[in-house]
């Protein structure tokens, strides 16, 4: 980073929630997924991952058990030199 760079946390459940009273606001209906990014560096080495959120897993997980489809994690890790 660098000086007047800065780091911010976001939690998830505002990004999910604002966006949800903004969905409901305008009178759509909830989507059915949404697909979530995510980035983990180990030492310099970035993995890139998307994942698809149904509402069957959103349930599954708020409720504490698994979903009956499996979650599909796609990866990526680039060749860093």
């Amino acid at each position: 980073m660098n000086k007047r760079s800065k780091a911010i946390k976001i939690p998830t459940h505002y990004c999910s929630t604002h966006n949800l009273t903004r969905v409901e606001a305008i009178g759509l209906p909830r989507p059915p997924s949404m697909v979530i990014a995510g980035v983990t560096l180990k030492g310099t080495t970035p993995t890139f991952y998307k994942i698809n959120v149904s509402t069957e897993l959103a349930t599954a997980v708020s409720q504490g058990v698994n979903p009956e489809s499996p979650t599909i994690v796609y990866t990526h890790v680039p060749d860093v030199h």
